[in-house]
């Protein structure tokens, strides 16, 4: 008994020794982001920037209260025109259009975007389960899929006519997810494109996007491979391919693949930062240093617009540049000082 006691120990601390290397290892490996003032960062008017409305989203896949708050609504979009923001983005699921008294609050929060003279930019996420209860819920079918999410994006567009949409997000790892069945990189290229049109025939006006990792890590390489082959296609009816961020390895490696990606296959259309969020804590000078950085790399390195994918924190979330009692941290404070000096 003693032995096994001993033996046991000894495995712990193998394991904990290991963990703390790789740790170690890890954190040293990660691009270091330079401490940074908003005097030292440029931001050009022609770059555009946004911000995720946080209190009209949801996020598919998680047990939340998908309901609007149009108060909170209407403070967080006053927040994001004070900011500097030009467009707001509202992360819209299935059980919102489902509801008459949600999109009623929709079209208030569209509506107060656009009497701020600000553009709106609808990302339609889907749904979890697209079976409803009674039919014991689960994944829809290929065709199924096709169906209820073009119609749910066409009913979208005539009742909005957004200045841009972004469809099939993380295609195809995540937004593959609400399936039953293993689609093809090429299934769901055509069908990206197939919704591009529908969209382009509503307002040709409106800029479609496509979003995604670009990472070649693990599951997501074929998020990778998807966004190569929508560059490679340069297919006039997607206007926008646009890369997510959470960390330093994330800004770094996305910049490097995305830009690369355009030069290779001569991509005509914007590429943009559509999704930039801080998953590495609530440091406030981290923070801060984070957002000023992206904001540099977008300006600097050739991207064309910019979302910041969080603008309040939530309950259990402090990745916002905003409290959740709607208080600035100093982060947004540095990022409304670089706006107010665009040129």
């Amino acid at each position: 008994m003693e032995g096994n006691l001993k033996e046991n120990m000894k495995l712990l601390i193998i394991l904990l020794l290991f963990v703390s290397v790789y740790l170690g290892y890890k954190k040293f490996s990660e691009p270091q982001i330079p401490e940074l003032s908003s005097d030292m960062v440029s931001f050009s008017k022609n770059v555009s920037f946004g911000t995720t409305i946080n209190a009209a989203s949801a996020k598919v896949g998680r047990e939340k209260d998908f309901a609007i708050d149009l108060s909170n609504v209407e403070k967080e979009i006053s927040l994001a025109s004070d900011l500097g923001a030009g467009l707001v983005r509202f992360d819209l699921e299935r059980r919102t259009l489902e509801s008459a008294g949600e999109l009623a609050k929709l079209d208030g929060a569209v509506a107060c975007a656009r009497d701020k003279k600000m553009k709106v930019y609808l990302a339609y996420l889907g749904r979890n389960s697209w079976l409803g209860s009674n039919e014991g819920g689960g994944n829809a079918s290929w065709d199924d899929f096709k169906k209820e999410y073009k119609s749910d994006t066409v009913f979208l567009m005539a009742r909005y006519k957004p200045d841009y949409f972004l469809i099939l997000p993380e295609c195809p790892y995540s937004i593959g997810r609400q399936v039953d069945s293993r689609r093809s990189l090429e299934e769901w290229f055509n069908f990206s494109k197939e919704v591009g049109l529908a969209i382009k025939q509503i307002s040709f006006s409106t800029k479609v996007a496509l979003e995604g990792t670009v990472l070649s890590d693990g599951a997501k390489a074929m998020d990778r491979t998807f966004a190569e082959r929508v560059l490679g296609n340069n297919d006039a009816v997607i206007d926008i391919f646009s890369m997510n961020a959470g960390s330093a390895t994330e800004l770094e490696g996305g910049k490097k693949n995305l830009l690369g990606m355009k030069k290779k296959y001569h991509w005509e259309g914007e590429v943009w930062m559509g999704n930039v969020r801080n998953d590495s804590g609530n440091d406030m000078a981290e923070q801060e240093d984070y957002f000023l950085y992206s904001l540099h790399l977008a300006n600097s390195a050739g991207f064309s617009g910019i979302i910041l994918g969080q603008l309040r924190d939530g309950s259990s979330d402090a990745g916002g540049i905003v409290a959740e009692d709607f208080s600035p941290k100093s982060s947004y404070t540095a990022i409304n000082e670089v706006m107010a000096k665009r040129k």
